[in-house]
């Protein structure tokens, strides 16, 4: 979206240079879980024999939001309610999302076994998607993204971008997330990895060259000095 440029001798305001007159190219993403009917993420497959729960989850009466461990496979789960389930209603974008031309899709979660709440990879971190390779194919270095939940999928795909070399921001009035209190630790990771949080009018000023967030500044700098 932006070509960014830094020369620097030593960090000071006047050495900072972006330039951003021109947006070069915009490529639009929708990611969308895309969940298997009995998906690890699901409260009422947790019992299934294709996974084994930790002896003293199993004797839990299990519901909406609890925490559980899995010794096949090993890992830590959120439980919640079944949603998303592939080629059904609660999978498809809501009608009022505005496809554009040439929209790039990223289907994720869809193995059964793992979670996914990143649009850049499973939570395991072993199985990527798509979206790295098609930002990287379109030359887009800046992120713009919003959606559900804030405090989860919105958090975790900022914060791939962000760590993946990506000027990231967060639309927060286009964000809902599950409670204030996730709401706030999902702001204080987001100030931790210099991602911008945005409201819809301040992002069209990002996106016409008109508004360059302060954390995407802080993040050139970092990115130049090698500091993460």
């Amino acid at each position: 979206m932006f070509n960014i440029f830094k020369e620097c001798a030593d960090i000071s305001e006047k050495d900072l240079f972006l330039h951003h007159n021109v947006i070069l190219k915009i490529a639009t993403s929708h990611s969308q879980d895309w969940h298997p009917p009995n998906h690890i993420s699901f409260y009422d497959h947790a019992k299934d024999s294709d996974r084994v729960l930790s002896a003293q989850d199993q004797k839990r009466h299990l519901k909406a939001f609890d925490v559980v461990r899995f010794e096949s496979p090993h890992t830590e789960q959120v439980l919640y309610p079944s949603h998303c389930v592939k080629n059904t209603w609660g999978a498809a974008l809501h009608d009022d999302v505005k496809i554009v031309e040439n929209a790039f899709f990223v289907e994720k979660g869809t193995d059964v076994l793992v979670d996914s709440y990143s649009g850049f990879a499973n939570n395991d971190g072993l199985k990527k998607s798509k979206l790295e390779s098609m930002l990287r194919s379109e030359r887009i270095n800046c992120v713009i993204t919003c959606g559900l939940a804030y405090d989860i999928c919105v958090m975790y795909t900022a914060r791939d971008a962000a760590k993946l070399g990506f000027l990231t921001t967060v639309i927060k009035d286009c964000s809902s997330g599950l409670s204030d209190e996730k709401i706030e630790e999902a702001n204080q990771i987001f100030a931790e990895n210099n991602i911008a949080v945005n409201t819809e009018s301040e992002a069209e000023l990002i996106m016409t060259s008109k508004k360059i967030p302060l954390e995407w500044i802080s993040a050139v700098i970092s990115q130049k000095l090698g500091i993460k």
